[in-house]
């Protein structure tokens, strides 16, 4: 998945924001925590967080996918029109 992607799919998904809004080095710790066996997997981390607010999709996965199809077909020609250097 590219990353131009990632927008949308806030579209398609549940979305948790936590309390704790600067995740990236928790997020860090978490995976080493797993990785050297501290914790066995990501449902044990999960009893860690804390859930601010929930975001639910608001429209059907049919529009989301007519959505995404013109949104998808934007970014082209965007892309197309101003090639990468």
């Amino acid at each position: 998945l590219h990353f131009r992607n990632y927008h949308f799919l806030l579209f398609l998904f549940l979305l948790q924001r936590l309390l704790k809004t600067e995740t990236t080095s928790l997020g860090a710790a978490y995976l080493a925590g797993i990785g050297v066996g501290y914790w066995k997997n990501t449902d044990e981390v999960k009893k860690y967080w804390s859930v601010d607010r929930v975001f639910s999709p608001k429209i059907s996965g049919e529009k989301a996918q007519v959505l995404y199809k013109g949104w998808h077909e934007a970014v082209k020609r965007t892309l197309t029109h101003y090639p990468a250097v």
